[in-house]
Protein backbone atom coordinates (compact mmCIF):
# COMPACT_ATOMS: atom_id res chain seq x y z
CA UNK A 1 0.00 0.00 0.00
CA UNK A 2 1.52 3.33 -1.03
CA UNK A 3 1.25 6.67 0.80
CA UNK A 4 -1.62 7.92 -1.37
CA UNK A 5 -3.71 4.83 -0.61
CA UNK A 6 -2.99 5.13 3.10
CA UNK A 7 -3.90 8.82 3.06
CA UNK A 8 -7.09 8.16 1.10
CA UNK A 9 -8.12 5.31 3.46
CA UNK A 10 -7.51 7.63 6.40
CA UNK A 11 -9.59 10.30 4.67
CA UNK A 12 -12.50 7.88 4.14
CA UNK A 13 -12.34 6.69 7.75
CA UNK A 14 -12.32 10.27 9.01
CA UNK A 15 -15.32 11.20 6.84
CA UNK A 16 -17.16 8.20 8.25
CA UNK A 17 -16.34 9.32 11.80
CA UNK A 18 -17.61 12.84 11.06
CA UNK A 19 -20.89 11.52 9.66
CA UNK A 20 -21.33 9.42 12.81
CA UNK A 21 -20.60 12.48 14.96
CA UNK A 22 -23.15 14.52 13.00
CA UNK A 23 -25.79 11.88 13.77
CA UNK A 24 -24.90 12.05 17.47
CA UNK A 25 -25.10 15.85 17.36
CA UNK A 26 -28.53 15.70 15.76
CA UNK A 27 -29.77 13.35 18.50
CA UNK A 28 -28.41 15.68 21.19
CA UNK A 29 -30.12 18.62 19.46
CA UNK A 30 -33.47 16.80 19.62
CA UNK A 31 -32.83 15.67 23.21
CA UNK A 32 -32.22 19.24 24.36
CA UNK A 33 -35.47 20.40 22.75
CA UNK A 34 -37.35 17.53 24.43
CA UNK A 35 -35.84 18.54 27.79
CA UNK A 36 -36.96 22.14 27.26
CA UNK A 37 -40.44 21.00 26.27
CA UNK A 38 -40.79 18.84 29.39
CA UNK A 39 -39.57 21.66 31.63
CA UNK A 40 -42.01 24.15 30.08
CA UNK A 41 -44.91 21.70 30.34
CA UNK A 42 -44.09 21.22 34.03
CA UNK A 43 -44.04 25.00 34.51
CA UNK A 44 -47.38 25.44 32.75
CA UNK A 45 -49.28 22.59 34.40
CA UNK A 46 -47.21 20.89 37.12
CA UNK A 47 -50.01 18.76 38.59
CA UNK A 48 -51.01 17.25 35.25
CA UNK A 49 -47.38 16.62 34.24
CA UNK A 50 -46.65 15.05 37.62
CA UNK A 51 -49.59 12.67 37.23
CA UNK A 52 -48.64 11.83 33.62
CA UNK A 53 -45.00 11.16 34.50
CA UNK A 54 -45.98 9.10 37.56
CA UNK A 55 -48.33 6.96 35.47
CA UNK A 56 -45.70 6.43 32.75
CA UNK A 57 -43.12 5.38 35.31
CA UNK A 58 -45.63 3.13 37.09
CA UNK A 59 -46.53 1.40 33.79
CA UNK A 60 -42.94 1.02 32.60
CA UNK A 61 -41.40 0.03 35.94
CA UNK A 62 -44.40 -2.05 37.07
CA UNK A 63 -44.15 -0.54 40.52
CA UNK A 64 -45.56 2.34 42.49
CA UNK A 65 -42.76 4.85 42.05
CA UNK A 66 -43.53 8.21 43.60
CA UNK A 67 -41.27 11.23 43.59
CA UNK A 68 -41.41 14.94 44.04
CA UNK A 69 -41.99 16.99 40.88
CA UNK A 70 -39.07 19.14 42.06
CA UNK A 71 -36.75 16.13 42.10
CA UNK A 72 -37.90 15.22 38.60
CA UNK A 73 -37.26 18.78 37.37
CA UNK A 74 -33.73 18.71 38.77
CA UNK A 75 -33.13 15.32 37.13
CA UNK A 76 -34.29 16.78 33.80
CA UNK A 77 -32.06 19.84 34.29
CA UNK A 78 -29.01 17.67 35.06
CA UNK A 79 -29.76 15.51 32.04
CA UNK A 80 -30.13 18.64 29.90
CA UNK A 81 -26.79 19.95 31.17
CA UNK A 82 -25.17 16.67 30.12
CA UNK A 83 -26.82 16.80 26.68
CA UNK A 84 -25.73 20.44 26.22
CA UNK A 85 -22.13 19.60 27.12
CA UNK A 86 -22.13 16.64 24.70
CA UNK A 87 -23.80 18.73 21.98
CA UNK A 88 -21.06 21.36 22.13
CA UNK A 89 -18.25 18.81 22.43
CA UNK A 90 -19.52 17.02 19.34
CA UNK A 91 -20.00 20.27 17.39
CA UNK A 92 -16.47 21.42 18.23
CA UNK A 93 -15.07 18.02 17.25
CA UNK A 94 -16.93 18.14 13.93
CA UNK A 95 -15.58 21.62 13.16
CA UNK A 96 -12.01 20.62 13.97
CA UNK A 97 -12.31 17.43 11.94
CA UNK A 98 -13.57 19.30 8.87
CA UNK A 99 -10.55 21.61 9.06
CA UNK A 100 -8.38 18.48 9.22
CA UNK A 101 -10.26 16.88 6.30
CA UNK A 102 -9.69 19.95 4.13
CA UNK A 103 -5.98 19.69 4.82
CA UNK A 104 -5.95 15.97 3.92
CA UNK A 105 -7.84 16.73 0.70
CA UNK A 106 -5.23 19.31 -0.26
CA UNK A 107 -2.47 16.76 0.32
CA UNK A 108 -4.27 14.14 -1.77
CA UNK A 109 -5.05 16.69 -4.50
CA UNK A 110 -1.34 17.56 -4.77
CA UNK A 111 -0.48 13.89 -5.28
CA UNK A 112 -3.43 12.68 -7.36
CA UNK A 113 -5.51 15.38 -9.01
CA UNK A 114 -6.49 18.98 -8.34
CA UNK A 115 -10.13 17.90 -8.83
CA UNK A 116 -10.08 15.80 -5.67
CA UNK A 117 -12.26 17.34 -2.99
CA UNK A 118 -15.47 15.69 -1.85
CA UNK A 119 -15.61 17.49 1.53
CA UNK A 120 -13.58 20.61 0.78
CA UNK A 121 -13.48 23.08 -2.07
CA UNK A 122 -15.88 21.18 -4.33
CA UNK A 123 -18.46 20.92 -1.56
CA UNK A 124 -18.12 24.57 -0.56
CA UNK A 125 -18.33 25.78 -4.18
CA UNK A 126 -21.83 27.25 -4.72
CA UNK A 127 -22.80 26.29 -1.16
CA UNK A 128 -26.62 26.39 -0.89
CA UNK A 129 -28.12 29.21 1.18
CA UNK A 130 -30.42 26.74 2.94
CA UNK A 131 -27.41 24.88 4.29
CA UNK A 132 -25.96 28.20 5.46
CA UNK A 133 -29.16 28.87 7.41
CA UNK A 134 -28.96 25.39 8.97
CA UNK A 135 -25.28 25.89 9.78
CA UNK A 136 -25.92 29.21 11.51
CA UNK A 137 -28.93 27.73 13.31
CA UNK A 138 -26.67 25.14 14.93
CA UNK A 139 -23.99 27.71 15.69
CA UNK A 140 -25.91 30.78 16.85
CA UNK A 141 -29.71 30.54 16.75
CA UNK A 142 -30.00 27.36 18.81
CA UNK A 143 -27.70 28.51 21.65
CA UNK A 144 -29.47 31.90 21.69
CA UNK A 145 -32.93 30.32 21.69
CA UNK A 146 -31.84 27.86 24.38
CA UNK A 147 -30.58 30.75 26.53
CA UNK A 148 -33.79 32.74 26.13
CA UNK A 149 -35.91 29.68 26.92
CA UNK A 150 -33.92 28.88 30.06
CA UNK A 151 -34.08 32.44 31.34
CA UNK A 152 -37.82 32.61 30.65
CA UNK A 153 -38.42 29.35 32.44
CA UNK A 154 -36.29 30.30 35.45
CA UNK A 155 -38.30 33.51 35.82
CA UNK A 156 -41.73 31.98 35.19
CA UNK A 157 -41.31 28.69 37.05
CA UNK A 158 -43.13 28.81 40.37
CA UNK A 159 -43.39 25.09 41.07
CA UNK A 160 -40.59 25.06 43.64
CA UNK A 161 -41.43 24.45 47.28
CA UNK A 162 -37.82 24.20 48.45
CA UNK A 163 -35.34 27.06 48.08
CA UNK A 164 -32.35 24.66 47.91
CA UNK A 165 -33.78 22.91 44.88
CA UNK A 166 -34.63 26.27 43.26
CA UNK A 167 -31.02 27.37 43.88
CA UNK A 168 -29.74 24.16 42.26
CA UNK A 169 -31.93 24.82 39.21
CA UNK A 170 -30.63 28.39 38.97
CA UNK A 171 -27.01 27.17 39.18
CA UNK A 172 -27.57 24.55 36.46
CA UNK A 173 -29.36 27.16 34.33
CA UNK A 174 -26.44 29.59 34.72
CA UNK A 175 -23.94 26.87 33.73
CA UNK A 176 -25.94 25.99 30.59
CA UNK A 177 -26.30 29.67 29.66
CA UNK A 178 -22.55 30.18 30.17
CA UNK A 179 -21.87 27.21 27.88
CA UNK A 180 -24.22 28.70 25.26
CA UNK A 181 -22.51 32.09 25.38
CA UNK A 182 -18.99 30.67 25.35
CA UNK A 183 -19.85 28.44 22.42
CA UNK A 184 -21.24 31.36 20.41
CA UNK A 185 -18.17 33.49 21.22
CA UNK A 186 -15.77 30.67 20.29
CA UNK A 187 -17.66 30.03 17.06
CA UNK A 188 -17.60 33.71 16.13
CA UNK A 189 -13.88 34.01 16.89
CA UNK A 190 -13.12 30.85 14.91
CA UNK A 191 -15.02 32.17 11.88
CA UNK A 192 -13.11 35.47 12.01
CA UNK A 193 -9.78 33.62 11.65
Amino acid sequence: MNNNEILYDHFKDTVSIVKNEENKRNRMFIAIFIHLLILFLISINPESMYNTISELLKENLKTGFYFSINVFQIAVMISMLYCTIRYYQINIHIDKTYIYLHRIEEDIAEEVSQDFGREGKSYLNKYPKTLNVIYYSYKYFFPLLNTIALISRAIANNTWNNWRIKLLEVIITIVIIALNILYMIDTYNQEKE
